[in-house]
């Protein structure tokens, strides 16, 4: 059985080969998957079901922003911590590149 150090580059099972070609015969990589597309509905009708009294026409207005910003309020935060790292082309107006990069 190989050590870590002697297992070439990108041959582990996270990338898609087999467990036996890592060195770790009884090795079984998980399967992450992203929740978004169960979220999404989810939150969607946690806030249409929420926001019921105030009439259907507000609850959906309101599901469909709510679920919109949910990922942008997760994501806020770690760009601000990039914000503070990235270098403009033209440093006369750095705050104008900083927001041409983030607002789209």
């Amino acid at each position: 059985m190989r050590s870590v150090a002697e297992t070439p580059a990108g041959s582990s099972a996270a990338d898609g080969t087999p467990a036996a070609a890592t060195g770790y015969p009884g090795f079984v990589a998980p399967r992450v998957r992203v929740g978004t597309f169960v979220d999404a509905p989810l939150t969607l009708f946690v806030i249409l079901y929420l926001t019921r009294r105030w009439g259907w026409k507000v609850a959906l207005a309101s599901a469909i922003i709510g679920t919109a910003a949910a990922p942008m309020i997760f994501e806020f935060p770690f760009d601000l911590i990039v914000m503070m790292w990235t270098n403009p082309p033209i440093p006369t107006h750095p705050m104008l590149y900083r927001q041409l990069f983030f607002l789209p």
